[in-house]
């Protein structure tokens, strides 16, 4: 048996006499220092990223909110406009198809990616001035 008890003591031996030079040692020790500080600055930045994000998004969902409230108000007075509208014009006289086309959105210019009703929007315009003669009805 060998009186050494640990069988890699001469390669550890052999590694301090094969020791790198001093300025290889230095610049690990400082290209260490360099990549933990930017390790740090990297993970600083994206925590200020997330937050940015996460308030951006929290005021885009206020901003999203708060013009779905509009919406609902504009519907919902449009709504009674329409509603008041309809009751005070709910007779018989002939003019329903003004009615109809007082209902209708004639400006195409709002449609882009709709289907073209131009010949729809056409005949409500001249039922409009034109109505047709009601029919008798059967007694």
């Amino acid at each position: 048996m060998s009186s050494n008890p640990d069988p890699y003591a001469a390669v550890s031996v052999a590694d301090e006499k094969r020791a790198e030079p001093e300025s290889i040692r230095k610049w690990r020790e400082e290209q260490a220092v360099r990549l933990a500080e930017m390790d740090a600055s990297e993970q600083s930045n994206i925590q200020e990223w997330k937050d940015q994000a996460k308030h951006e998004l929290e005021e885009w969902y206020k901003q999203y909110q708060e013009q779905i409230g509009k919406n609902r108000n504009n519907n919902r007075v449009a709504e009674e406009e329409m509603m008041k509208c309809r009751e005070t014009h709910n007779s018989d006289d002939g003019a329903s198809w003004a009615r109809i086309s007082d209902m209708c959105d004639f400006n195409h210019k709002n449609h882009k990616a709709s289907k073209d009703v131009s010949r729809m929007r056409t005949l409500l315009i001249n039922l409009k001035k034109h109505p047709p003669a009601n029919a008798p009805t059967a007694a």
